[in-house]
């Protein structure tokens, strides 16, 4: 997980924090807003976890929202252990990094936002059109959406 900045029309910087699933490449969750607490981000990553199982480890940067008590007492609560990158080496949490950059250059720095809404759904439609309609050479040119579907466990008979 990480963030990345983009703007409104009217000169107000918004915030996206990313959720991407280091095996599957997919992203599991944009949040979008102006400000984004350590609470927001938790109640992000509830809404994943209930999507999709808790994670045994999360991979992040040492952010004030992910070095804050109440984010630190969350992760502890749902047994997940937090892997925060060394300090100038963004590349260990290249596959984030780059899913930000994509979403940078093909949508945050390529359309306008008049509005914070239509701002939250442009982006959203961006991880949809990425989870299905993106083949990935690492992944065997399947969307991530497809190769998630190929490996997800089986049910219990």
């Amino acid at each position: 997980m990480d963030f990345v900045t983009g703007g409104l029309l009217i000169g107000r910087t918004i915030r996206c924090l990313t959720v991407v699933d280091m095996f599957t490449c997919e992203c599991i969750a944009i949040e979008t807003d102006c400000c984004l607490s350590s609470m927001r981000v938790s109640r992000t990553l509830d809404w994943a976890m209930a999507q999709r199982g808790t994670p045994g480890s999360g991979r992040c940067d040492n952010g004030p929202e992910f070095t804050s008590g109440h984010f630190l007492r969350w992760c502890e609560k749902r047994k997940s252990t937090l892997l925060p990158i060394q300090p100038g080496r963004p590349m260990q949490n290249g596959r984030v990094k780059s899913f930000n950059g994509r979403l940078r250059d093909e949508c945050l720095n390529t359309q306008v936002f008049p509005t914070l809404p239509d701002g939250k759904d442009k982006i959203q439609a961006r991880r949809q059109e990425y989870n299905q309609q993106r083949p990935h050479s690492s992944l065997g040119y399947l969307t991530p959406g497809a190769f998630a579907a190929r490996t997800a466990p089986s049910p219990p008979p």
